[in-house]
């Protein structure tokens, strides 16, 4: 699922390339979450000053933040998807002329929805990817990581590199294109409204999308 699989796997002995089970997925992915969650906290213990103030202190209506993130993600969402079908298509190209040895898997998580899991599973996955992952990522990225950076550099320069730290997170080149575009669109989101439940909204949807999606073409809806 992330970067933090790869440490993970070692913890809970999983073989490099060994096909995990359910359980062991949702285990790497709730650990990789709580992780975050730990960075998190110790940041704020540390009371560090290297990160600007809240970007927008404004008090904003859910509604109207419910409204902002569904517009931003309806808007954005072509691009996303333009961007992962051509980058499928280069991914294809090298393995094909330049490189056969390639290995682009997909993600733990995704690999797990698109095995036809148990209601069960499903159900956890999706409270992971729509309710926690979406909060506590947006928390550490945005929040935390963009507004560290923007006090170091302009406003595009901390989107352009906060999208590269957020894409590389997830340790999969196969997605790599996409999330970058993803990245990007959630700090611009936060950038333009000031308000952090703005992007927690489209990074929720876009989860929720991307499950949904993964149901449909395996056949479990």
């Amino acid at each position: 699922h992330g970067a933090g699989c790869v440490v993970l796997s070692h913890l809970f002995h999983v073989e490099p390339g060994a096909k995990l089970t359910q359980t062991q997925t949702l285990w790497l992915a709730g650990a990789q979450q709580g992780f975050i969650l730990l960075a998190q906290l110790g940041i704020l213990a540390s009371r560090s000053t290297f990160s600007p103030g809240p970007i927008n202190s404004e008090r904003m209506p859910l509604s109207k933040v419910f409204a902002k993130g569904v517009l931003a993600f309806v808007a954005g969402y072509p691009l996303i998807f333009l961007t992962g079908y051509f980058w499928s298509l280069a991914l294809e190209a090298i393995q094909h002329w330049l490189a056969p040895q390639l290995q682009t898997p997909e993600q733990t998580v995704v690999q797990l929805i698109s095995a036809q899991p148990s209601t069960g599973i499903v159900a956890v996955s999706v409270l992971f990817a729509v309710a926690l992952a979406p909060v506590n990522e947006e928390l550490f990225f945005r929040v935390g990581i963009y507004r560290f950076l923007k006090g170091k550099m302009s406003a595009r320069s901390a989107i352009a590199l906060a999208a590269i730290i957020f894409a590389a997170f997830h340790a999969n080149l196969l997605s790599f294109a996409p999330l970058l575009v993803v990245g990007w669109l959630l700090a611009r989101a936060y950038e333009r409204t000031g308000h952090a439940g703005v992007p927690m909204v489209f990074h929720a949807l876009f989860n929720l999308n991307t499950i949904a999606m993964l149901l449909i073409s395996s056949g479990s809806m």
